[in-house]
């Protein structure tokens, strides 16, 4: 699942009407219940995605947008385990990207 953050998403704008925004997001596995190789996958899922945006991958931007910067900004973890013995586990990311004006 991805899941959008709060906050403020410009960090500058200029004369000319174009900005600097950053979009933070998370990414969420949840694994089943009691399930011991699916703990194992979700940190798997997690920790190929942050292999891939250290390696410098960026997402297309659209039109009239350019991407700054793609980066990691919590390591894969557990962040709940529910009564039914389900599991999310989470990394977030900032992706900062100029939009022209």
């Amino acid at each position: 699942m991805l899941q959008s953050l709060q906050g403020d998403p410009v960090v500058t704008r200029y004369r000319s009407g174009g900005y600097i925004a950053q979009y933070p997001f998370a990414v969420v596995v949840r694994t089943g219940a009691g399930d011991t190789s699916g703990r194992l996958d979700a940190m798997d899922v997690l920790g190929a995605l942050w292999a891939v945006v250290e390696a410098g991958s960026r997402p297309d931007a659209p039109d009239g947008s350019d991407i700054v910067s793609l980066a990691i900004r919590t390591t894969p973890a557990r962040i709940s385990a529910d009564e039914d013995g389900t599991e999310d586990y989470q990394a977030t990311f900032a992706l900062t990207y100029r939009k022209r004006g």
